[in-house]
């Protein structure tokens, strides 16, 4: 057991200092580089009260440019935070409201635009870096550990992605690292036999914030199984198994049930609806596709520098050895750490790994790729990685030994310079890892974390067409497809493309265009196109769903 007055060596605090501001400065840089995708329209549409019918009932029928489309998207006067609640109950319940009223209130202030509300990611980003420092305190008395740990999460590729939109993941896990703080904090108390109402003050605190994990994202609600598992070890492996001990934590998870009830109810009275708009995570590729692309997700938390998690690169061999830098990390987690750490690791990443990440990759899924459902599970990884770096400097004794002769490895070892220097390689290793990542993404304007370069190659493709209009009707996810396209195209200067959108089937008159697309038509409007003697041509590549409008008159041939 380590000192728990002890404190970590000056070069380790001030270097790890620098390295920490330089993550937070990562995660403010370039907050309008990449551009918005689905699920960032999606936070726009829910703070502005605007639900699909009503944005059908301003655009149909009437030729839409950028500033137009954009135009909606400005809050409603007269709407509160209740109407933001009940948009997200009746359209998007399996998104529970924490985070979108956190964002309304500061869009109130800085404007509803997506730069403004990236602003608000990346600081629940750079609070999630105190919390991390302030978790690994009460798991270990170690002094070096909190500092490590700190640094992996701040330099993260990944974490930084994920600062950096507009949506709830950071603060999800700045309350999911705060639970854990708390019931670490807890349980090392009741072991000790501390004040009760010191210990009552934790096990309030852990209520309140693991009710607020569960708030921020549904699935806290596998934060709250894998603190059970925690528990269970915890009052397991001590000598008084009393039923009693474990009280505390039964009253804390019972009230935050209680508490997310009136959600998962609301929830319940939607499952239809929610289950329909989660059935893209069951999806297929071809065989193998998910695995990779997950190998490749997983590996982005040191290693990230490709726009696309699916075609494979000579990256692929650096993104194996951080997988298995990480499996070693957790073989040492499981064999040789500390009995809190090794806790947190595995009952953070079991309910994750065993219920969602494990079945997809069997099944070869969707859900295998979609690492921002995983982000607790990595935390763990993490914490895991920084146990083992943490050890191995521990291991490194301040002076050679005195015994005579040894191998050259074992003086290289025994320097007094070598924890610093194994320090400063890995701190240059992080921070290599992250220029590369930050110059690949310098001039991309998507990436795989934001749906991939699909738009931008879709307006590139239009900008050589002269006046492009698009047709779309009210199938599901129009309105984001349409701002995605036309913000994708005013970032590239294409700003001669105009949108139709059929208020319904049987109102077709758009405007006489040369040159007219039909985006994602559906199932009903190309028979309507072909009533009306026109065909539909695909245009560029299958997966881009666009397809051009052609008369179906075939040609007459040459005399």
């Amino acid at each position: 057991m380590a000192d728990p007055n002890a404190r970590a060596p000056r070069w380790l605090v001030l270097g790890s200092i620098g390295l920490i501001t330089i993550g937070c400065l990562l995660r403010f840089s370039d907050l309008g580089q990449f551009l918005p995708w689905y699920d960032e329209f999606s936070t726009l549409r829910h703070i502005a009260n605007q639900t699909d019918p009503e944005l059908l009932q301003q655009w149909g029928g009437r030729e839409q440019v950028m500033a137009d489309l954009w135009r909606s998207l400005a809050a409603k006067p007269g709407k509160t935070a209740w109407d933001t609640v009940q948009s997200l109950a009746s359209a998007n319940a399996h998104h529970p409201p924490l985070y979108y009223l956190l964002a309304r209130g500061w869009a109130h202030w800085f404007g509803n635009n997506i730069v403004s509300l990236r602003m608000v990611a990346a600081l629940m980003g750079v609070a999630l870096l105190p919390s991390v420092f302030w978790l690994l305190r009460q798991l270990s008395d170690r002094p070096s550990l909190p500092w490590i740990g700190t640094v992996l999460v701040a330099l993260s590729p990944l974490q930084i992605l994920y600062a950096q939109e507009a949506r709830e993941y950071a603060i999800w896990l700045v309350f999911v690292v705060l639970s854990s703080g708390f019931l670490a904090r807890s349980l090392r108390n009741s072991a000790q036999n501390s004040v009760q109402k010191s210990t009552g003050i934790h096990w309030l605190l852990y209520g309140i914030t693991l009710t607020l994990n569960w708030y921020s994202h549904l699935l806290g609600g596998l934060v709250l199984l894998g603190h059970g598992l925690w528990v269970g070890v915890w009052w397991w492996r001590s000598g008084d198994r009393h039923w009693r001990r474990v009280i505390p934590w039964a009253i804390a998870a019972t009230g935050t049930l209680l508490a997310m009830s009136p959600w998962l109810w609301t929830l319940f009275q939607v499952r239809k609806g929610a289950a329909t708009s989660l059935e893209w995570l069951n999806q297929t590729s071809a065989p193998g596709m998910q695995r990779w692309s997950a190998m490749r997700t997983f590996a982005a938390v040191l290693w990230d520098g490709q726009p696309s998690i699916w075609n494979p690169s000579s990256a692929d061999f650096l993104r194996w050895v951080v997988v298995v830098v990480f499996g070693v990390a957790l073989v040492h987690c499981g064999r040789s750490s500390e009995p809190m750490v090794k806790r947190f690791v595995f009952s953070t990443i079991a309910p994750f790994f065993l219920l969602l990440w494990l079945p997809a990759i069997v099944m070869d899924r969707t859900m295998a790729t979609i690492i921002r459902y995983q982000l607790p599970l990595i935390i763990g990884v993490q914490v895991a990685l920084a146990d083992w770096i943490a050890t191995l400097c521990d291991r490194i004794p301040p002076k050679p030994g005195q015994e005579l002769p040894q191998p050259l490895w074992f003086y290289l070892c025994r320097w007094r310079w070598m924890p610093q220097l194994f320090a400063s390689s890995l701190a240059i290793l992080l921070v290599v890892a992250n220029l590369n990542a930050a110059k690949a993404r310098s001039w991309q304007l998507s990436w795989w974390s934001k749906g991939g370069p699909g738009w931008v190659e879709v307006a590139k493709a239009l900008k050589e067409v002269d006046r492009p209009l698009i047709v779309m009707t009210a199938v599901p996810g129009y309105s984001s497809s349409a701002l995605s396209l036309s913000y994708a195209s005013d970032r590239l200067k294409a700003r001669n493309i105009s949108f139709w959108l059929a208020p319904s089937i049987q109102n077709l008159n758009w405007p006489e265009r040369s040159n007219t697309f039909v985006l994602v038509p559906g199932k009903k409007l190309p028979k309507a196109i072909e009533q009306r003697g026109q065909r539909l041509v695909p245009f560029g590549a299958s997966w881009w769903n666009l397809w051009r409008l052609q008369s179906s008159t075939p040609d007459r041939p040459s005399t």
